[in-house]
């Protein structure tokens, strides 16, 4: 399956940017993964895919302010 880039607005209005490795049969399992402070989401896409093979879904996303998430500058 391709990977899907996902995005959406916190309450807060900063914008979450991810990315979405489907799995190929419904109602697999799937996996969060949140990077460390100065990484993103990109950090995960070789393991991303390993899980991906071995039919888990992974959602891999930007911390705010970090990839392609915003920041709040308030």
């Amino acid at each position: 399956p391709d990977v899907q880039t996902i995005n959406f607005t916190t309450p807060d209005s900063v914008k979450i940017v991810g990315s979405f490795y489907g799995a190929n049969a419904a109602n697999s399992p799937a996996v969060l993964m949140l990077h460390q402070f100065g990484a993103n989401r990109a950090s995960f896409k070789d393991l991303a895919r390993q899980f991906q093979a071995d039919g888990i879904a992974v959602l891999a996303i930007d911390g705010r302010g970090f990839g392609e998430s915003t920041k709040r500058t308030d």
